[in-house]
């Protein structure tokens, strides 16, 4: 499914800006025939994959925009990660 994310924003580049437009928000699948596996159904269930995988796109589409390489991509995110998790703590003094 992932997969077929890609190729369908990679196809798109309107579609992939609607997705980028929506920034850090999560996204909630509410599809109508779809199983409960890929869509929310609110406080009745489901797994919301599809949303999830939308949001896995936004984040590689956001990337690839910024030009870093694999490795920058993951030293950004462990940094990211450390800081939230420190700041979390109060191990950056409450930043």
């Amino acid at each position: 499914m992932a997969a077929l994310l890609r190729a369908k924003f990679d196809q798109h580049p309107r579609l992939a800006e609607v997705l980028l437009a929506t920034g850090e928000a999560a996204i909630v699948y509410t599809g109508i025939s779809e199983g409960p596996f890929w869509r929310d159904e609110g406080p009745r269930g489901g797994r919301n994959w599809t949303g999830r995988l939308l949001e896995l796109v936004r984040s590689e589409l956001r990337r690839a925009q910024s030009g870093q390489t694999p490795a920058e991509r993951t030293a950004a995110t462990a940094l990211r990660a450390a800081t939230r998790i420190g700041s979390q703590t109060g191990e950056n003094g409450g930043a």
